[in-house]
């Protein structure tokens, strides 16, 4: 496995696992943790477009090269 594609996994799971942890917390009213499940969230979409653009600039130098 390459070393972009490994990374893009670890990052894309990261993340969905902290925006999906955060949209739980945000929308459940049992857990009453709004304020924190808004900052998970947005942690997770921030990695996410991270893992976006780690993984187009990794896939731009392997077609250069």
């Amino acid at each position: 496995m390459k070393k972009s594609s490994f990374v893009a996994l670890v990052l894309g799971t990261v993340s969905g696992v902290l925006f999906a942890l955060g949209m739980c917390m945000a929308l459940l009213p049992e857990w009453d943790a709004f304020t924190e499940g808004v900052i998970f969230g947005t942690v997770g979409v921030v990695l996410g477009l991270i893992t976006v653009f780690v993984w187009r600039k990794w896939r731009k130098s392997l077609r250069l090269s």
